[in-house]
């Protein structure tokens, strides 16, 4: 059952950096291994700080309230990424307004809503390549949804090391998935209901 829990949580807390890498492949941005295992290690050093964290709560509030917390929180996290979707929905169809303006691919600062929302990257220097520095500021960026579903999770009892190893893992393989279908044409589909 840990294992199960450990999986689904670290598949959920990566589905963002699908929706990243397909924005990336859509715009030919390419992200070598080397990179994705650095923002891989980022991802998933936020995921185990904020777990261990909610393990360190665990040890100061009872168990059943801590169950209640964690779950309490994910829900909160997932009824929030479904309301931002037809939110965003809405703001889309009322403004229909195709901004084309190169600041709007820079990330400013690390903020989360700039990089799924606005389509942002991390490619700063408009190389065409994610490098060391861009890594860095794309991991931090994508760790920051982690964080409250790391917390939650680990306030629930979902074990720490297996979904440590499965945050890593995953956040490989969806930024690799990201990208391959941001280069076919199922990118429009896949973009269009990324979100929710």
């Amino acid at each position: 059952m840990h294992i199960i829990t450990s999986i689904l949580l670290a598949f959920s807390s990566n589905l963002d950096n699908l929706i990243i890498g397909i924005a990336y492949g859509i715009k030919k941005i390419k992200i070598k291994f080397s990179i994705s295992i650095l923002i891989a290690l980022i991802n998933t050093l936020g995921t185990f700080l904020s777990m261990i964290l909610g393990s360190i709560l665990n040890k100061f509030i009872p168990v059943y309230i801590c169950n209640y917390i964690g779950a309490i929180l994910l829900i909160i996290v997932g009824l929030f990424m479904i309301f931002d979707f037809f939110k965003e929905q809405i703001n889309s169809k009322k403004n229909k307004i195709n901004i084309q303006n190169e600041n709007k691919d820079i990330i400013e600062s690390l903020n989360y809503d700039d990089i799924l929302i606005n389509n942002k990257t991390a490619d700063t220097n408009g190389s065409g390549n994610i490098e060391i520095k861009e890594a860095i500021s794309l991991g931090l960026a994508l760790s920051i949804n982690n964080f409250a579903l790391g917390l939650g999770g680990s306030m629930s009892g979902i074990s720490v090391p297996l979904t440590t190893l499965f945050t890593f893992i995953f956040c490989i393989l969806t930024l690799t998935l990201g990208l391959k279908i941001g280069n076919s044409f199922k990118s429009k589909i896949f973009g269009k209901y990324s979100g929710l």
